[in-house]
């Protein structure tokens, strides 16, 4: 996960996925996130505000092909393609910009 925008507690659900920036190629899911980490494999009990973490996200639909499709990386800044996650009413402010 990037840098995180708020406190984002384990259980804490999203709804729609969308390339960064992007915003109108939007995917319906419903996911959470189940766990996270960012220094010694220690367990958090969220994603800090502002913290750029490792986070087990599953979703209950099975995998959406905008996630499936990211490549695999082995460091913090390997890839530049991001998906986004929100749930609807943040979407509807970020998509009437």
């Amino acid at each position: 996960m990037s840098f995180a925008y708020a406190d984002l507690p384990i259980g804490r659900t999203f709804e729609f996925l969308f390339p960064t920036g992007a915003p109108q190629s939007l995917t319906r899911t419903r996911c959470e996130i189940a766990a996270v980490t960012q220094q010694y494999a220690k367990p958090f009990d969220g994603v800090p505000d502002g913290w750029k973490t490792i986070c087990l996200v599953k979703f209950e639909e099975g995998i959406p092909d905008i996630i499936a499709s990211l490549p695999m990386v082995n460091g913090w800044y390997e890839n530049r393609h991001t998906v986004s996650l929100c749930d609807p009413d943040v979407w509807r402010l970020i998509a009437a910009d």
